[in-house]
């Protein structure tokens, strides 16, 4: 309710019409909705993700390591795809010529990143929101862990796993 009353009121000041942020707030709800579902199971949903079982045994030290791999792990994948986006704009052609489709690899592997920085920010975004507003870090993390986000995330890691030992090996073949 929140949203839709912000959205309409920040809408109407920019001159939009009285039934346009309505519509707007409607869909922004849907979106949030959807995007709940996804990253986060049904209450009650159980999960015995390794993440789970180590907050049980040690929230704080689970929350710190979290924090700082999670953090590091979203800053590097933003990071990798910029850098990676940069070399594929400024060198497109030039990386025709290889034996290997060395820019098809590289376009591949930024999207396989890009792909997974959603799940990531929203590990260290919702365990620090979870501990600055006095939540259990176990609810937040066994929902995100029993979620279709998480389970989609894993697929999408050892495909990426998979393919850094392809380019690997297509390196070590050149």
């Amino acid at each position: 309710f929140r949203l839709a009353t912000t959205c309409r009121r920040s809408l109407c000041c920019i001159g939009m019409p009285a039934q346009q942020p309505l519509i707007m707030s409607r869909v922004q709800l849907r979106l949030a909705r959807s995007l709940e579902e996804f990253f986060f199971a049904a209450p009650g949903t159980p999960s015995e993700d390794p993440l789970v079982v180590s907050v049980r045994r040690d929230a704080a030290g689970t929350r710190r390591f979290i924090a700082s791999v999670g953090t590091f792990g979203a800053y590097m994948g933003a990071l990798t795809c910029v850098v990676c986006s940069t070399f594929l704009a400024l060198t497109w052609d030039a990386c025709g010529v290889y034996d290997r489709p060395l820019r098809w690899w590289v376009l591949l592997y930024v999207v396989l990143q890009a792909c997974q920085l959603p799940m990531r920010v929203v590990l260290v975004a919702g365990l620090r929101s979870a501990e600055s507003s006095g939540r259990s870090a176990e609810a937040f993390l066994t929902s995100l862990t029993a979620s279709r986000a998480w389970q989609m995330g894993g697929v999408l890691g050892r495909i990426m796993y998979t393919w850094q030992v392809l380019g690997a090996l297509w390196w070590l073949g050149a």
